[in-house]
Order: structure tokens, then C-alpha cells, then sequence
């Protein structure tokens, strides 16, 4: 449909009598197949803007509306393995966005675009405003307002889809206005999109128009509006940022006295004059009413003590200074935020394995076991490197080994293969948009179409690559269809509601995704420590030393390197869910969201309801066993060793179960099974976001160090002699915790309570299940919920009629067997995607 524009003819160059469009990139950096940046180029405009606002609401993980400055205090929403990745994609398509015209760049402007958008669109006089549609609920939060923004101005938006294969609202739409549950459900509504299948992608353009000249682009002195109905804007942000770096500690306490903010700091202004330093709190409202559980710091009745809040690492004589610049940069040239200036430690996306000989001795040449996918060197050199050129370079280095593409099974994928990951590694790019989906399926899909006609073998659906596409598409409109209650147990109409511990509360916050009208941030859920056992069970899973080495690998692998393969996606969040800990699996989605390359929201939330058997897969019965499941691919335990190097010594026969090994054995192999290990602080420490002691000799030698210096985690009753080292023993007996979770799940399926059922929300559930009354504890240790509280009172219900999309066990069981081993992800997406590994995210 041709876009209707405004008259502004006396502002138009007679030689270029098109419009003014500013075009806005979120998850699609790159220029490859993008039907957005495909209908803004066709409006032929005079000035083209690439425009990226840096947003915190992806930034900062907030906790209770408190002050701005406080919130500065808080970590970043996402590892530095993620930040790196992003920032490649945006210098990326910088580059070539210069390449097709040494005037354009990608023009970054660093505030909140609900708070910026206005401004932006006055002053460069835009006439059309064009972006890719985003149904991630925050997204459509703030796509309604920027469109109210901009329509209110006269400014024409137009939204086009292209982060699915399938538009995710048609799908719904083809879907009786249901959430998809089932692969046959997506299959069934897609069939009646167009011809059923995606559509083809578009090439990249050849030609750009030029931005605006700098007369007009510079922002010094923008004067920032009040639009109606708009979230105020407020306070300054630069002596925000200010006082935050000038604090050397900033410890927090989930206190809930926090929660009311003092009235003088929310007084709204009219105007402010900048190096405008718009409210960040506006994109932190909303949608994620989960982002207080994001805080990498344990409530007060952790065994794991509070560590400072700021988005800088302890120790590193480093800050945060991406906002503190003004709207352009530090230089004023709308540049990308570095990670320096973001105050976080470099990648730590290609580390070499370490020569540490008392490390690695036992491991073979870095290849894992298993089937490892595409060998080459180029392949292995593009592996988690961001950018579109890397991507794509990624995608054709796959499809050039045709008998891989064709035959290539998740399932059958492994997943202690590391050098060579088994799975695309594409699914980062599939999150930040570096590579087109569409492109990815038909890349494939060719390769398939090919092969079957020469009567060669190809794999089927859905274990084949476009099945596990499809499957994000699945979860894209299941996502879609319920909105942000899709991420949480209380108020989702399609998870079950079981009891679990550390549940979720959420004091008043809606689950219709809203933001308040003033601006300022909803209170944001926290999560009860119901029972200290099970908060400790989550942080030494969360940490990596539970003294199941499988378990303990997969999760510095994924701290350390923000991946790992979808079944040990798998593998871990079934035993912290139902297979072991018994915690909510929103406890492990928040974690999966800080520290994945390729988290998606809906991915992410659809992966953990499937594997902990909320909703999309009902057999509870089926457990991995963190001790057989592996022994299937890796027999000699080289991944194990590979990212528990102190167990690196140890005989085959024990990897897995170090605990059983003599003692004498232990002391030649130089570490030694008891207790706790060093101690929850220090794995926290020694295996943390920045790489240092994960994987490698170094972290060996740290642990070394600790206990040889008596540091924190030393077990001074025993002392270790000098050289060797520790770990924990299992920190519970995994038949009995298998047992317990299968008794409990059968009781939560024989009561058959949903998330938005009013027995939930009234606090009935209790009763229901036998519970006794008891006071709840919030995270910061302090009794707080009486039965109400516990009722979640505060979450509202959203579309129970999506209720009725559930189908019978039967029918769920989709179309294969095992499905739950299908697709990979749990907090990515589907693809090799590597969601699991899918092969993608959420910035």
C-alpha cells in the first residue's frame, strides 16, 4: 500500500522531491533481506536516517522505582559476551551502511526512544518513520507510544514484519486467535499464509540516499518536549551517572522501604535542555515485570554474600559512561557505545584453550566428542563472532557442506562437542537480526529441495534445520498471542501452575504490559526464598558447583562463553526444575536471559515451560540424569575436564561421580572431593561474566591460590595440602531429589491449576495442595507475604480464553518422539539456531 505523506514541499529539495524518513534499526542489523529497510528505500527519499536509540530498558535491570541514581547502580541487563556481540552487529552495519555512501553511518542516539522520539522527529522534520514490527510485549509497549508520538506530529509510521519467517500476529490470527502450542498448530496456520511457505528474501540494496547535513543532524542543545499521554521525562541523567562512578561501593538490599520513591524526585519538567539527559526510567517500565530477579546478587538469606550493583566489575578500575556523554557520543558523532564505555571487561567470545599442563593433560586435541558440524577453518574462525558479514559468512560456510545441511538432526547433535560446536551458532545472529531468517530457511531449504530430487538423504521434520526455525516461529506466536504474561507462571493461561519453590511475587504489577503514566517504573516482582535449601540448590547451580560435573560444566560454559548446546539446555533446566532443585523455572529463565548470546524473550520463557513441563510437553516422568545422559556422548568426560579443569585428572571411570573416587586417587589427581568446595562465594567469583577462572588453568590456579592463602571458601578445619585443589561434594542425593520432583509434578498435574486461574491469584492454591499457612520470605529475607501476598494478587489475568487452545496429552505430544529433546533452546530460540543454541537472542 503506497504511504501517504504529508506536504512539506517547501522544505524539499527540487531535485529530490521525496520524503524525510528516519529509519529505525532494532533486531535487524543488517541490510541483507530486510523488508523494512526494503519499503523505506522504496519511498525514494530525499535524506535517509539509519537510527539506532540506545535503550536502556536493555541496559539496566531495575528493582523497586527507586531513584534514578540508585538505578544506575544496578548490573546490565545481558553478559559482556552479549554486549561484545551486539556491538559488532551495530559496527557492522555502520561499515556497510559507509560503504554504500561515505555520508551514511549508523547514527546512535543514546536515550530511551520514548523519551527521545519526540525530539528527534521535530527536529530533523522527519515525514515517514519506518521500523521492522517487534511483538516482544516491551516492544509493542513502546512502538504504540512512539506511534502515538509521531502520528500526533503528522509523521507516517510504517511497521513491516520480517523478524519471522512467518508474520507471528497472521499466524495467531490462522490460529483461531490462539496461542500455537503445538508444531502442527504453527504447520496448520502458516499453510494459510500466502502459499505456506516464507516468503523469499530480498537483496541488499546497492545505493543509499544521504543522511541530513550536520547543520541539521547535531543535537547540541535539543530542547526535549512534553508530548500527552507520554512518559515524563526527568531528572539529569549526567549527574546521575556522576554520582554513580564516584561510588567505590554500592551494596544492595532488597528492601522494600525502597519502594516509594521520595515525590520530589518524580516532579516532571516541561523541557530539558541537554546535552539532554532524558529519563532512562521510561524504558525500564513495563514489560518485564521479572527484571528485579535479573539482579546478579543474592537475597540476604543467600549463603552467597551481596556484591556491589554497579555495572562496572569490581576491582577493574572500571565505569559506566555510555549516557554520561549526551545524546551523540563523547565525541559528538553519534558513535556506538564501546565496552569500555559501557564499563565492562573485554570479550571473552574466542578464548585459547590454556597450556596449563596440569589442566589439560588428559584432554585430546580440543575436538570434543561427538559430531562437531562443519570442520573447516573458516567455519571455526566465524564461530560468535557478531556482524552481518560474519553471519552470513557463517551461514554459507555451512551450506557449501551440503551432506551437514541435509542430514543434520538436533537430536542427534552433541552436546559436549566444543571446539567444534555440533549445531549453526547461528541463532545470536538470528536474535540481533545479523542474519535474515528467511535467508537462513531458504539457504537450507535449497539444499533439501536439491538433494531429494537426486534421491540423496535428508533428514525430517521437524529435527531437520527449518523445523527447528519453525519452532521459533512457534514460540513467536505463543509469545505473541499471550503477551508479557507468557514470561511469568503467575497470570501465563497456558503454563501450569505448580508449586514450586522460590516462586515469583509480584506486587501489583500488571501483566497487560502498560506503562505508567507518569513514567516512573512499576514495582517489580521479586522472588520468595519459601526455603533456604532450595535458594542455595539454585545459586550453586546458578555458579556452576553443585558437585554434579555435567551440570557444573554446562553452567560455566555457558557464564563463561554465553552458550552451550541445546541439550544441555536441556539438561540443565531440568534439573533445576523438575528433574532435581524443584525451583521455578523463572529462576533459571532470568539467568539464561542475563548470560545467553541468543536469548529471546519468547524462546527463552517457551523452553523453560517445555522442559520443566509447565506447558508444550507433559511428560515429567522423563529426567536427564546428570550422570548417564552424558556418559551417551562423551564417555572420557573431555568436556568436563575441558570447563572443570580441576577435575581434570581424574580417571574416566570417576568424571562424572568424583566423589566416588578413593581418596588417595584424588589426592594424585590432584583435587580433592568434600563439602562445599571452596564455597559458594568463590566460584561466584572465580567463574564470573568476564571469563577469568572459567575453563581454563587460570581458574585452576586461582582456586589455588584461594585455598593455599587460606581466602574466602578455604576449609580451614581441613586444610588442603598445598596444590591441590577442591571440589564439592553432590550437594543432594539425585534419585531421592528425582523422586520428590516426580511426586510433586504428579500432584501439580492431579490438581490441574493454570497460571491465570483464580485459585492461583486468590492464594486458594495453598490449600489445594495441602499446604500449610506460612509466612513467605521476600529475597531480602524478611517475612512479608501473608495468604494475599501469596495469592498474587497483584498480577492480572490475560486472554483465559487462550485456555482453550490447550490440546489433550495426546495430541500434545506434537509429532515426534522425544520431543522435548527437538529444539534447543531455552533461552534463545530454535534453530541451531542454538537456542538453546538455537541460534539466537534478546539484547
Amino acid at each position: 500500500m503506497p504511504v501517504e505523506l504529508k506536504d512539506r514541499s517547501s522544505s524539499s529539495s527540487p531535485s529530490s522531491p521525496g520524503p524525510r524518513v528516519l529509519y529505525w534499526f532494532r533486531t535487524d542489523l543488517r541490510l541483507d533481506d530486510s523488508p523494512a529497510l526494503t519499503t523505506a528505500l522504496s519511498l525514494n527519499p530525499s535524506a535517509l536516517i539509519p537510527l539506532w536509540t540506545w535503550d536502556p530498558h536493555y541496559i539496566y535491570a531495575s528493582t523497586s522505582g527507586q531513584g534514578l541514581g540508585q538505578r544506575l547502580g544496578q548490573r546490565q541487563r545481558g553478559c559482556v559476551n552479549r554486549w561484545a556481540f551486539l556491538v559488532a552487529c551495530m559496527n557492522d552495519v555502520s561499515a556497510s551502511l559507509t560503504k554504500l555512501n561515505p555520508k551514511q553511518k549508523l547514527h546512535v542516539v543514546r536515550a530511551a526512544p520514548a523519551a527521545i522520539m519526540d525530539a528527534l522527529l521535530r527536529k530533523w522534520k522527519i515525514d515517514v518513520l519506518v521500523f521492522e514490527k517487534d511483538t516482544d510485549a516491551y516492544a509493542r509497549t513502546r512502538d504504540a507510544h512512539v506511534t502515538r508520538i509521531a502520528e500526533g506530529l503528522g509523521v507516517k509510521v510504517v511497521a513491516v514484519a520480517g523478524r519471522t519467517l512467518f508474520d507471528s500476529d497472521d499466524v495467531v490470527r490462522h490460529n483461531g486467535g490462539k496461542p500455537t502450542l503445538t508444531m502442527a498448530q504453527l504447520v496448520k496456520a502458516a499453510g494459510k499464509i500466502g502459499d505456506g511457505k516464507p516468503m523469499r528474501p530480498l537483496d541488499a540494496p546497492t545505493i543509499l540516499p544521504d543522511p541530513l547535513d550536520w547543520a541539521e543532524m547535531n543535537l547540541d542543545g535539543l530542547v526535549l518536549h512534553e508530548v500527552n499521554d507520554a512518559p515524563s521525562v526527568s531528572c539529569d541523567l549526567k549527574a546521575a551517572v556522576d554520582e554513580n562512578e564516584n561510588e567505590t561501593e554500592h551494596e544492595t538490599e532488597h528492601e522494600t522501604e525502597h519502594e516509594n520513591e521520595n515525590e520530589s524526585e518524580k516532579k516532571t519538567q516541561t523541557k530539558t535542555n541537554v546535552q539532554a539527559h532524558p529519563d532512562m526510567s521510561t524504558a525500564r517500565s513495563g514489560m518485564d515485570s521479572n527484571a528485579a530477579q535479573h539482579l546478579d546478587i543474592p537475597p540476604k538469606s543467600s549463603p552467597l554474600k551481596a556484591s556491589p550493583r554497579s555495572l562496572s566489575f569490581p576491582g577493574m578500575g572500571l565505569s559506566d559512561r555510555q549516557f554520561s556523554a549526551g545524546l551523540m557520543g563523547p565525541e559528538g558523532t553519534f558513535s556506538i557505545p564501546t565496552l569500555e564505555e559501557m564499563g565492562v571487561v573485554g570479550p571473552q567470545l574466542h578464548r585459547d584453550a590454556d597450556t596449563d599442563t596440569d589442566a589439560t593433560s588428559t584432554i585430546s586435541s580440543g575436538t570434543g566428542s561427538g559430531n562437531g558440524g562443519n570442520t573447516t577453518s573458516t567455519t571455526q574462525s566465524l564461530y560468535r563472532q557478531g556482524g552481518e558479514t560474519a553471519g552470513l559468512a557463517l551461514l554459507a560456510a555451512h551450506v557449501t557442506d551440503e551432506t551437514y545441511i541435509a542430514t543434520f538432526e538436533k537430536p542427534a547433535t552433541a552436546p559436549t562437542a566444543f571446539d567444534r560446536p555440533a549445531t549453526t551458532l547461528l541463532s545470536p545472529h538470528m536474535h540481533f537480526g545479523s542474519v535474515s531468517v528467511r535467508r537462513f530457511w531458504w539457504a537450507v531449504q535449497d539444499v533439501l529441495e536439491r538433494r531429494r530430487l537426486a534421491k540423496q538423504p535428508v533428514s525430517p521434520h521437524p529435527v531437520n534445520l527449518p523445523g527447528q526455525l519453525l519452532f521459533r516461529d512457534m514460540y513467536f506466536a505463543a509469545y505473541a498471542a499471550v503477551g508479557a504474561s507468557f514470561g511469568q507462571a503467575v497470570g501465563n493461561p497456558v503454563a501450569r501452575f505448580v508449586p514450586w519453590a522460590l516462586l515469583s511475587k509480584y506486587p501489583g504489577i500488571p501483566a497487560t504490559g502498560s506503562l505508567r503514566d507518569d513514567g516512573e517504573p512499576e514495582p517489580e516482582s521479586r522472588y520468595m526464598v519459601d526455603d533456604p535449601q532450595a535458594e542455595e540448590y539454585f545459586q550453586r547451580w546458578k555458579y556452576g558447583c553443585t558437585g554434579f560435573p555435567w551440570i557444573d560444566a554446562l553452567m560455566r560454559q555457558l557464564r563463561q562463553e554465553g552458550w552451550i548446546h541445546h541439550l544441555g539446555r536441556h539438561a540443565v533446566a531440568c534439573f533445576l526444575t523438575r528433574g532435581g532443585c524443584y525451583v521455578s523455572w523463572e529462576r533459571g529463565a532470568e539467568v539464561f536471559e542475563e548470560w545467553l548470546l541468543d536469548h529471546e524473550v519468547a524462546c527463552n520463557a517457551g523452553n523453560w515451560m517445555w522442559l520443566s513441563c509447565s506447558a508444550f510437553f507433559s511428560q515429567f516422568h522423563r529426567v536427564y540424569s546428570p550422570v548417564s545422559f552424558p556418559k551417551k556422548w562423551d564417555r572420557r568426560g573431555e568436556f568436563v575436564r575441558r570447563y572443570v579443569p580441576e577435575l581434570a585428572g581424574f580417571d574416566d571411570q570417576f568424571i562424572y561421580e568424583p566423589h566416588k573416587a578413593p581418596i588417595a586417587d584424588q589426592k594424585r589427581w590432584g583435587c580433592l572431593v568434600k563439602s562445599d568446595g571452596y564455597g559458594l562465594e568463590h566460584y561466584a567469583a572465580s567463574t564470573s561474566t568476564t571469563g577469568y577462572g572459567t575453563g581454563n588453568g587460570a581458574g585452576a590456579r586461582a582456586m589455588m591460590d584461594s585455598n593455599s592463602s587460606g581466602g574466602a571458601g578455604s576449609d580451614k578445619s581441613h586444610p588442603t595440602p598445598p596444590g591441590q585443589r577442591l571440589y564439592p561434594k553432590p550437594m543432594f542425593d539425585f534419585s531421592q531429589r528425582r523422586q520428590f520432583c516426580l511426586d510433586k509434578m504428579k500432584q501439580a498435574y492431579e490438581v490441574g491449576l493454570y497460571g491465570d486461574d483464580e485459585r492461583v491469584l486468590s492464594g486458594e492454591w495453598r490449600s489445594l495442595f495441602g499446604l500449610e499457612e506460612q509466612q513467605g520470605k521476600e529475597a531480602d529475607g524478611k517475612s512479608v507475604s501473608s495468604d494475599a501476598d501469596l495469592g498474587f494478587r497483584g498480577v492480572k489475568r490475560q486472554r483465559s480464553g487462550v485456555k482453550s487452545a490447550l490440546l489433550d496429552g495426546k495430541q500434545r505430544r506434537l509429532e515426534t518422539v522425544g520431543a522435548d529433546m527437538v529444539h534447543e533452546q531455552h533461552g534463545s530460540s530454535q534453530t541451531d539456531q542454538s537456542p538453546g543454541d538455537q541460534d539466537q537472542d534478546r539484547h
